[in-house]
């Protein structure tokens, strides 16, 4: 049939059309089935999430959150761990743990995280004196958040160090969204310089349906790493991370101004800061796509004094699956926290960092 009939006749196009609208709608819905019967998910537990209005870090972690059936539990400070008492004992070392989802640990136990693995080599290897490392880490946080959330919490624990998680992401600002809430107050601290620009709708909808779809998730992942195998010229969130170290993204300058606060406040509080930056787990290998944003966060660490221990070495050869949660969510499991705790721990040891105040 040629062109000039398929005008003639709209029926033949509207036909084909709707044809193709359905075998696309029926290719996600079977790929959602496969995915989530390849992946069983949890059952949808209440957010573990609150709303904080006088606080900059505009959420947080609902203190005592968790059941006996979910893997997650919230002490009652608002981090997951045990509870502890905000005097140390005597004699007692202790580590504040600072971070996102990575250091939070999605997707695996509260005993598996890097940092409780940490906890577990110090003491069975190491340390003379007991140690206590406290995981504060929050899903969704950036360096600024973590600031805060040292400022308003950690320091309260008197810690002999710091280690700051740090992922490639973390130069994303705060959510513009949850300003603007009519449930949320505006904070007491100025956040402006903080808070990044409101999203297009368009965008809103991307993250909802990425949110809600396991299969769109998937699909997303591998789509992003064959625009970089063939370095086709579109901007993904790989190439974004790739090319925001740079001195007038606003997000890299307010990450390395929290990084400069933690350190100053060690100083001041006589405590020593580790800055360990974590991989995305995708292509550990001589194509890795953020080598350079690697070499961006361990030069302005280094400038300032600051010790870092880049975990990319660490990693390299791996097959990045393999270090996965799960076949949608590329989370770091058990056996990625291990080996980012064996990093640290040889870290900590090589330079005495819990015996040189």
């Amino acid at each position: 049939m040629n062109p000039t009939s398929i005008i003639k006749n709209p029926k033949i196009w509207v036909g084909r059309l709707t044809l193709l609208i359905v075998s696309i709608l029926v290719f996600f819905v079977l790929g959602e089935i496969i995915i989530r019967l390849l992946v069983p998910i949890e059952p949808p537990s209440p957010a573990m999430f609150q709303r904080l209005p006088i606080s900059p870090r505009l959420i947080g972690l609902i203190p005592g959150f968790g059941s006996k059936d979910t893997i997650v539990k919230i002490n009652s400070k608002g981090f997951r761990d045990r509870e502890y008492h905000e005097e140390k004992s005597e004699n007692t070392l202790r580590i504040a743990g600072l971070g996102d989802s990575f250091t939070f640990g999605g997707g695996v136990k509260t005993e598996d995280t890097y940092l409780k693995q940490l906890e577990k080599m110090l003491n069975s290897k190491s340390s003379s004196k007991p140690v206590e490392v406290l995981n504060m880490g929050v899903p969704g946080y950036n360096t600024y958040q973590e600031l805060i959330l040292l400022k308003e919490v950690g320091l309260n624990y008197k810690p002999d160090l710091v280690i700051v998680g740090f992922v490639l992401n973390d130069v994303d600002l705060l959510d513009p969204d949850l300003l603007a809430s009519e449930e949320i107050e505006r904070p007491r601290q100025p956040v402006d310089e903080v808070v990044g620009d409101s999203k297009p709708k368009i965008f809103k909808l991307y993250k909802f349906i990425k949110g809600k779809s396991q299969f769109f998730y998937f699909i997303l992942f591998r789509l992003s790493a064959l625009v970089k195998k063939f370095d086709l010229p579109v901007t993904t969130e790989a190439t974004y991370y790739r090319d925001a170290y740079h001195e007038h993204n606003k997000g890299w300058q307010i990450a390395k101004k929290s990084l400069k606060e933690i350190a100053a406040l060690g100083k001041i509080k006589n405590f020593q800061v580790l800055v360990v930056i974590f991989p995305f787990f995708a292509n550990l290998d001589d194509s890795y796509l953020w080598s350079d944003a690697h070499l961006q966060i361990e030069s302005f660490c280094k400038s300032q004094d600051i010790q870092v221990v880049d975990l990319l070495p660490y990693f390299k050869g791996y097959r990045p699956s393999t270090l996965w949660v799960s076949l949608i969510d590329s989370h770091p499991n058990t056996k990625a926290h291990q080996i980012a705790a064996e990093a640290i721990y040889e870290e900590i040891v090589r330079n005495n960092l819990l015996n040189k105040m």
